[in-house]
């Protein structure tokens, strides 16, 4: 497998579906949630997932920087969180959270 195999081809699918399909933003209890109306046979979007998790969480880690640690557990227990509590609105609860704990950055150094 190559790279376009892994991120383009996934990431040209959920475009193609963004512009092809009715997608709707909402406020319902008090968070926000996106109606995506795809076919079910275009919903598996497991592949996108693990690839931006790992392109979010996983960078902290390899910093010599201690502290960034923290922050990459910080945004690893928010995501987890967001999953539990959050299910349906877990996209605009993780990055309200991800704003909230990317404030103090600046102290990192």
């Amino acid at each position: 497998m190559n790279i376009q195999t892994i991120v383009y081809r996934p990431n040209c699918k959920l475009q193609l579906n963004l512009l092809s399909y009715h997608v709707e933003a909402k406020i319902i209890g008090h968070h926000i949630t996106y109606i995506q109306n795809y076919p079910a046979s275009l919903r598996n979007y497991s592949i996108i997932i693990i690839l931006y998790g790992v392109a979010t969480i996983a960078p902290p880690f390899f910093f010599q920087l201690k502290r960034m640690h923290f922050f990459g557990v910080a945004i690893l227990v928010s995501y987890i969180v967001s999953e539990i509590f959050y299910d349906h609105y877990i996209l605009s609860v993780w990055c309200f959270f991800a704003a909230i704990i990317s404030m103090p950055v600046y102290i990192v150094k």
